[in-house]
């Protein structure tokens, strides 16, 4: 089932696929930051099994700030528990490619819950 995202989404994940090596490819993350300022970015990367390990490249991302687009790339992790359905202990870091001093980094998780 299609997962729906609204604009008052703060970070929404939609649109990935998923493979039978839990590749993920084409996944699209929107969302609001700060409450107010949209960002979009793209991604691909894998979960490791065995080691609970997931590694990602953030591709093809944009914020806006007062209609002004700027544009990022850059890496997510995370370590994930089998058990709980859980991804924790995540970080993200980006950059912007027309200047790699400007850029942001942060920590993320989640848990999957049934509807």
């Amino acid at each position: 089932m299609p997962v729906e995202c609204s604009a008052d989404d703060e970070f929404c994940f939609e649109e990935f696929e998923q493979t039978a090596d839990f590749t993920i490819n084409g996944g699209t993350a929107r969302g609001l930051s700060n409450g107010m300022y949209p960002f979009e970015f793209e991604i691909r990367g894998a979960l490791d099994c065995a080691t609970g390990e997931f590694h990602a490249l953030i591709e093809n991302g944009w914020y806006d700030v007062y209609m002004v687009r700027y544009f990022f790339d850059g890496t997510m992790d995370a370590s994930y528990d089998a058990t709980s359905s859980e991804f924790f202990d995540g970080t993200w870091a980006s950059s912007e490619p027309a200047d790699r001093q400007l850029g942001g980094s942060g920590t993320w998780y989640t848990v999957w819950t049934a509807d």
